[in-house]
């Protein structure tokens, strides 16, 4: 399945592992690719009624759109290939994440997307 970035709290227990080194590459990191209270396993069930409500939701929305609208916004941003600062505005959002207090994120996503940062 598609893979999904989650932000982790500062300091918070990193669950992400290298298959090799059993060592986390993101341990000096803000972020990581795996949440770090995953309670999918011991609590399958919050995890069904989260989905309940989610699905309950999104039908609410969707049911709630113009009429002639019949295609999730969301899904319009990610069939374009992502979001507005995501394609080739990444420099300014940085300069925006900076003025907000959010510049630890600016690092990783440097490392993500070198094209973008390229002079």
């Amino acid at each position: 399945g598609a893979s999904t970035m989650y932000w982790r709290r500062p300091n918070a227990p990193c669950l992400h592992r290298n298959a090799k080194s059993r060592e986390c590459p993101r341990r000096n990191s803000d972020m990581c690719l795996r949440p770090s209270n995953d309670i999918a396993k011991s609590n399958p069930w919050i995890c069904q009624e989260a989905r309940d409500k989610y699905t309950e939701w999104h039908t609410a929305m969707m049911h709630s759109m113009p009429e002639g609208y019949t295609v999730d916004p969301m899904q319009t941003v990610l069939n374009e290939g992502g979001p507005y600062h995501a394609k080739g505005y990444l420099k300014e959002y940085c300069k925006h994440l900076e003025k907000t207090g959010r510049s630890w994120a600016i690092p990783e996503l440097k490392k993500r997307h070198p094209k973008e940062f390229d002079e």
